[in-house]
């Protein structure tokens, strides 16, 4: 697949080309567009087209100086031009040829003439690629196996290489580029093989460098280093479009800058490390030393937490019980909340891909399956199971954390499809059927998303009582039921919530007037004088 640019003042002739012509089928994709000859210019590094399209009459710089500067600024470069014209400027198309336009076409352009245009140039590209093939092709073996030669050597930080480098190897900075490619089938050699020689290809018409193999990897060897994101993104869009007949997935990570060959196995080292922890990122671009930073750390160990330590950490947060809690008053912005709290857990502690799915799923299998215990069935549709193997199925983190978001949220509104419960309404049941638990106004304003002091003015209003009287009151009524039905007094304390059996009996004698066991007591007598 070749590169065009388009080039015009008018945008509906830009976007006409863009759209009318099936660039594919033809051999060519649209990489960029101007809309005068500087900005063409300034957009030649980043575009690389093997074409340009060009209108010969442009605000500021016609088309004729467009295409000395080119040939001028990138003679090492070769460039194909078609000039668009109208009848008066033939005497312009006729001089754009004698100094290196291939070719012109008048306005309004006719499809099928353009097209005849480009299955020509097509035709001159390929020509000029299978002349290059048999040199390029030993030349960049040689290459190859100088690299990982290299790579086998053990060069001290900084220390220059002592063996000769190559001339084509003498640049004044390098940039491993490490690649992980999933292949559909089976034959993976077969496929890797290709994969390299249309890597190999890439890299030869863009300029960009050499490709090796490290550690079961493929990488490329760039001769300048990735200094943005939008960089990043175009390049791995590159790779993936090089090498979708024969790839499934292919994600990719850069080591660091590094100024001479002797830091090449440093910078292979970094991008291996930094790759292992791909699934933390999404994967629309090359990963950069700017997501090393991201995940808290100046270092990464080159093994993942283990599953243990990294669902130890995350469960200790309590995230099970968050997510119970606002499962159960069917709070869609606090489970986003709670899951987005999770996913920068797992980013801190910098964990393996293996250890944020078994954490996530140890969470969701909990607190779901806590929830639709107690709705005897009111939630069969949400199969549990179904969403634990989606978790293992998403490629990365934040695709994994959406996926389960959008779950949840499915299952909120299936279960609370036409309820007009006030907030105040859903706290006061919420407490009803809690009592027992560590319930703190803290932990009702987190999960129904409210600020405490806010939520502690709105319950005494809806309640008339403070939010601690009103649930010591209905744990101390419970703690009447339960012993009035002859239950043991530490039991009861346990159940209705107090893990302190004096401070219960201190609650219950200020509530009720005397101590529990005396209560329990004097209802055991009425019962036996009944």
């Amino acid at each position: 697949m070749y590169n065009v640019m388009i080039v015009d003042d008018e945008p509906a002739i830009r976007e006409g080309l863009t759209t009318i012509m099936d660039w594919d089928a033809l051999g060519f994709r649209v990489a960029d567009t101007a809309g005068s000859g500087r900005e063409a210019l300034a957009k030649l590094e980043q575009a690389q087209p093997d074409l340009i399209i060009m209108d010969i009459r442009l605000p500021g710089m016609n088309g004729l100086d467009v295409i000395r500067k080119i040939q001028e600024e990138a003679a090492g470069t070769p460039h194909h031009f078609l000039i668009l014209s109208g009848y008066a400027d033939f005497e312009y198309a006729r001089q754009a040829i004698s100094i290196g336009a291939d070719g012109y076409l008048l306005k309004p352009v006719d499809e099928d003439e353009m097209a005849e245009e480009l299955q020509r140039i097509y035709r001159m590209l390929e020509s000029r690629k299978a002349a290059d093939g048999g040199h390029r092709a030993s030349g960049d073996r040689r290459y190859s196996d100088y690299l990982e030669a290299l790579l086998l050597k053990d060069y001290k930080d900084g220390e220059a290489v002592p063996e000769s480098v190559p001339a084509e190897l003498q640049w004044p900075v390098y940039q491993v580029i490490m690649l992980e490619i999933h292949f559909a089938d089976a034959d993976r050699m077969g496929k890797m093989a290709e994969a390299k020689e249309q890597l190999t290809t890439l890299c030869h018409e863009r300029g960009y460098g050499f490709v090796f193999a490290a550690g079961g990897h493929t990488c490329i060897l760039l001769r300048q280093s990735l200094k943005s994101m939008d960089q990043a993104s175009r390049l791995l869009q590159e790779i993936r479009g090089t090498l979708s007949s024969c790839a499934a997935a292919v994600y990719a990570a850069a080591g660091w800058e590094a100024a001479s060959l002797g830091q090449l196995k440093a910078s292979c080292d970094a991008a291996s490390r930094l790759l292992e922890r791909r699934f933390l990122f999404r994967g629309d671009r090359v990963l950069l030393h700017s997501d090393w930073l991201a995940l808290g750390q100046e270092e990464l160990e080159s093994s993942g937490s283990s599953f243990h330590e990294s669902e130890y950490r995350i469960l200790s947060r309590g995230f099970a019980d968050r997510l119970y809690y606002a499962l159960e008053v069917a709070n869609k912005e606090t489970v986003a909340q709670i899951l987005q709290d999770m996913e920068k857990a797992c980013l801190s502690h910098g964990s393996s891909e293996l250890s944020v799915k078994e954490g996530f799923a140890r969470i969701l299998t909990l607190a779901l399956n806590k929830f639709t215990a107690e709705r005897e069935g009111s939630s069969s549709s949400f199969e549990t199971a179904d969403l634990i193997a989606e978790i293992y199925g998403q490629c990365s983190l934040p695709e994994l954390t959406e996926r389960v978001r959008l779950r949840l949220e499915q299952l909120i509104i299936s279960l609370s499809a036409g309820s007009k419960e006030t907030v105040m309404k859903q706290i006061v049941d919420f407490i009803d059927a809690h009592y027992g638990e560590n319930l703190k106004l803290e932990l009702l304003a987190e999960t129904f998303n409210y600020n405490s002091s806010y939520l502690g003015k709105l319950f005494r209003n809806y309640t008339g009582e403070p939010f601690n009287l009103y649930l010591d009151k209905v744990r101390i009524g419970n703690a009447k039921r339960l012993l009035a039905e002859g239950r043991k007094v530490q039991w009861v304390a346990k159940h209705v919530g107090y893990a302190n059996a004096d401070y219960f009996h201190a609650k219950f004698k200020k509530y009720v007037g005397c101590p529990p066991s005396a209560y329990r007591s004097s209802n055991r007598e009425k019962e036996g004088m009944e």
